[in-house]
């Protein structure tokens, strides 16, 4: 990741510079791959936010083996092993890009419904 940024990588291009990779697996036929950066940027452009536009890349991403739309998407960083040391700063950055993932694939849920408590008397 380049060191003038100083956020998590958002758009297309920010991600190929960090090393992320998009992830798509089908719940249908359980099929799963990875969508190289440049693939991304000509479908949706080089600024195209990942978790802005979540929605939108879910609806157009398509399984090429049974056709329907990719129902899970992760974005991976693929130049970190597991278990491998991390600094603060950038650990920081991590979890506010899993954060922002986890919104973004939220967005379609329903908020959740809470009970209604009834007071002892």
């Amino acid at each position: 990741m380049e060191a003038t940024l100083n956020r998590f990588p958002r758009t297309v291009t920010e991600l190929a510079a960090g090393n992320r990779r998009v992830f798509v697996r089908c719940d249908e036929c359980q099929r799963s791959r990875v969508v190289p950066s440049d693939l991304l940027a000509m479908e949706f452009g080089p600024d195209f936010d990942i978790y802005d536009g979540f929605q939108e890349l879910r609806a157009q991403l398509r399984c090429e083996q049974c056709g329907k739309s990719h129902r899970v998407i992760d974005v991976v960083d693929s130049s970190r092993r597991a278990f491998e040391d991390v600094g603060f700063d950038e650990a920081v950055n991590r979890q506010l890009e899993f954060n922002a993932l986890a919104r973004a694939r939220d967005g379609d849920r329903p908020e959740p419904v809470q009970a209604i408590r009834r007071r002892r008397r």
